[in-house]
């Protein structure tokens, strides 16, 4: 069973970034596959950039999930509330000046704890949204 969820309680099962005319995946790792085995799951805490390969986990906590339930690609996702909220970030990838890009990536909320309604807050460069999630109803 995970611990206590708090606020920020997301799972962010899977991101891509993608070209509009190409479209190349840019994101290395983009549904966390490569990175140490973290069986159930396991705590990834801030200052972390080994456990979940071409990714950092820059403040609090997420909770890297292997079998704790099913991912929407491949077998591994995220909870972004390990221990409490946490911010994860991918290595720098390269882009083309005045070219479009598509950010897109899967989320679910934990139904294990409150609140209700989860968010997560997606920034890419000067781009930024709040993304939200009801869980009622959803195991």
């Amino acid at each position: 069973m995970l611990r206590r969820l708090l606020c920020l309680v997301m799972t962010v099962l899977a991101i891509a970034g993608f070209s509009r005319t190409a479209h190349a995946n840019l994101i290395n790792n983009g549904s966390f596959e490569q990175g140490v085995d973290p069986g159930s799951y396991t705590t990834v805490f801030a200052g972390d950039s080994t456990s979940i390969t071409d990714w950092s986990v820059t403040t609090g906590s997420v909770d890297y999930i292997g079998t704790y339930w099913q991912a929407s690609d491949g077998s591994r996702s995220l909870d972004m509330s390990g221990n409490g909220a946490g911010t994860i970030a991918s290595t720098s990838f390269a882009t083309s000046v005045g070219q479009q890009y598509l950010v897109t990536f899967d989320m679910a909320g934990n139904p294990d704890g409150p609140p209700t309604i989860k968010s997560l807050d997606v920034s890419v460069g000067a781009y930024a949204n709040t993304f939200t999630f009801d869980t009622t109803g959803h195991t």
